[in-house]
């Protein structure tokens, strides 16, 4: 006997084909046919499947498989023209054969819902029990699928007869020139979420039977799995439609809402469209459909946002942290940086210390000049022995303006670092951009140098008296806090060592512990060459 090689073994076991006289196709056809019908028409309780398997055998075997293959595809595609398809076009109503691209027409909502219904029932009824049939069908042919379909590279009659289902009801035209069922199906299904959006109750689960439907069917019997109708066909036009419908909502919502109002719009669409994805529709369509409504509600429509009255400047302004929070929140949704929040922020800080400067401007320029440092220091021996002259009085309200301007500057921070801890959760991003601006409000005053010092020399001289530790400590830390910002830290170390030296001579410091400590903070802050000469 000879050796077959391995490689060209036939695993396949084949049995001996039968000759012309063991079977006669048409007359075994015309069985397997009967039956067929019977199952269309739910009437197989009484067939021998057994009996039927073995008549598509035999026909298979009889090297008729091709022959077999295309009488059962002749045969659905008949039912379904002339039967199936009747029955479904049977309940579209005139308004929904003519509705327009939005699915939308001049019948009222309930109306249309009705109708919608009856449409998508009629269609997931076909479907279903088009796939119970085929499966039935998919049992009686099952050699067939092995041998012919295999050996031919032919999609299983399974395949094809979904294949079918969407040419002969799916895509052909209701009537000539007019649209197919798949684009009315489209239109009635953007109808209903549209009225879902607007808030009336639709029959999700129905809807979504249909989109598993969409999503069992492909655009060729090859099924491609990324070629699903249900991508090809409906969701992109889900996407554009919704696209157009965002856009106009979000257009009129910054005319006739507030921001905050506006803010709260956007997030529940999000959400709303994250739910109906799962419920309705197909969870894959969920970040296209989320990017579609940022796209439309933020991104496209921040600026306007942020700049409207009652934006991010009427929240900053009437302490509305929680929607600054949410203006905050969408914007991180888009964009990571906050691109318009940061340039918003910015702008609303820097008038705010603009104000703040103009009006330590304002009082500067209305003061006499300020006797200099060293006669100041030769007249105070006797200082506290005298009235007080017009000199001292300038010098006090010259403190007193540095006191209101630092403090001011002090408080300006301290209600952003709120804004920054409460609204924008501790963000980086828009921290750093925040800081960046209030060092430019504080080294464009001309004077801020100057008054740092006089802030520190008055609480030296009595600003402390009578405090605890942790007060002291927290009068420390302010001044430290604003040196921070000074670009130009000579300017100040000219006005501190004058200020230091005139509390040393005259005995006015309250603490020289406090001073020592002032200095290590200094030390720590702006390094040893900048405290070397203090201490």
């Amino acid at each position: 006997m000879p050796i077959i090689p391995a490689g060209r073994m036939d695993t396949k076991k084949r049995v001996k084909g039968l000759t012309g006289a063991d079977v006669d196709f048409d007359q075994t056809w015309n069985v397997l046919e009967g039956a067929f019908k019977e199952i269309h028409t739910k009437n197989a309780s009484a067939l021998s499947f057994e009996e039927l398997y073995r008549n598509a055998y035999k026909i298979v075997l009889k090297k008729k498989g091709e022959e077999l293959y295309n009488r059962v595809a002749q045969f659905e595609e008949t039912w379904l023209g002339q039967n199936v398809r009747s029955d479904i076009v049977k309940t579209l109503s005139a308004p929904l054969m003519l509705a327009d691209g939005t699915g939308r027409t001049l019948t009222t909502q309930t109306e249309r819902r009705q109708a919608g219904e009856r449409f998508l029932k009629a269609l997931k009824a076909a479907w279903e029990d088009h796939q119970v049939c085929m499966g039935m069908l998919t049992d009686v042919l099952m050699y067939m699928d092995r041998v012919y379909c295999t050996d031919h590279r032919q999609p299983s009659i399974f395949a094809k007869s979904m294949g079918l289902f969407r040419d002969q009801i799916l895509r052909t035209p209701v009537r000539t020139g007019m649209h197919s069922l798949l684009e009315i199906l489209t239109r009635i299904i953007l109808d209903q979420i549209g009225m879902d959006r607007d808030g009336e109750s639709i029959d999700q689960f129905l809807i979504k039977s249909c989109v598993y439907m969409l999503e069992g069917l492909y655009e060729s019997d090859q099924e491609v799995e990324d070629e699903k109708l249900y991508l090809k066909s409906f969701e992109i036009d889900f996407l554009e439609s919704s696209a157009a419908f965002y856009r106009e909502e979000g257009e009129r919502l910054l005319k006739e809402s507030d921001a905050g109002t506006y803010c709260r719009h956007a997030k529940r669409r999000i959400d709303e469209e994250n739910d109906r994805c799962r419920s309705t529709l197909s969870e894959s369509t969920t970040f296209k459909i989320q990017k579609v409504v940022e796209d439309e509600l933020i991104s496209h429509k921040m600026k306007g946002l942020i700049e409207m009255e009652t934006g991010v400047a009427h929240m900053v302004h009437n302490d509305r942290f929680q929607d600054l929070n949410l203006v905050f929140d969408l914007e991180a949704r888009v964009d990571p940086k906050k691109p318009e929040l940061t340039k918003a922020m910015q702008k609303i800080i820097t008038e705010m210390g603009t104000n703040i400067n103009n009006s330590a401007v304002t009082a500067s320029t209305a003061l006499p000049q300020a006797p200099a440092a060293a006669d100041e220091a030769a007249a105070g021996a006797d200082e506290k022995e005298k009235p007080k002259t017009g000199s001292a009085k300038t010098i006090n309200q010259q403190t007193s303006a540095a006191l209101k301007w630092v403090e001011d500057i002090l408080a300006l921070k301290d209600r952003f670092d709120h804004i920054i801890r409460i609204s924008f959760t501790s963000d980086q991003t828009v921290s750093t951009s925040i800081n960046r601006s209030m060092a430019d409000v504080i080294n464009t005053f001309s004077r801020g140098s100057e008054y740092i010092s006089l802030f520190i020399d008055d609480n030296m001289k009595k600003g402390i008296k009578n405090k605890s530790e942790s007060e002291i400590d927290a009068v420390l830390e302010k001044s430290i806090t604003i040196l921070r910002y000074l670009a130009d830290k000579d300017i100040f170390e000219t006005y501190y060592k004058k200020h230091l030296c005139k509390r040393l001579l005259l005995g006015k410091s309250q603490s020289v512990d406090v001073e020592k400590q002032m200095i290590s903070r200094m030390k720590i802050e702006l390094g040893n060459s900048f405290t070397l000469k203090l201490e």
